[in-house]
């Protein structure tokens, strides 16, 4: 009988993006990496509702048009190809 291996590798890569939540009429989304990124904004059914690209450490996500509810933000970095998904509530 083989030892049953339980560790877990728990090194993980820093968070790409953070962002207040919940937001009103938008919201400063930070990069970490400061590198270009797309942003994705998808609703509770899966709809792709917006994108943006976003340059430097900041970006001004508007989110005055949006409905109130839940939504993830998909930050995908586009030099590594890297992406996140974070949630966010809109009141």
């Amino acid at each position: 009988m083989f030892p049953l291996a339980t560790a877990v590798d728990e090194r993980t890569a820093p968070s790409l993006i953070t962002m207040t939540s919940p937001v009103t009429d938008g919201a400063w989304v930070r990069l970490t990496s400061g590198k270009p990124a797309q942003l994705s904004v998808i609703d509770a059914n899966g709809r792709l509702v917006r994108v943006e690209q976003a340059r430097g450490n900041e970006h001004w996500l508007s989110t005055a048009s949006l409905a109130a509810g839940l939504y993830l933000l998909r930050a995908e970095d586009l030099t590594d190809e890297r992406s996140e998904l974070i949630r966010f509530i809109k009141e």
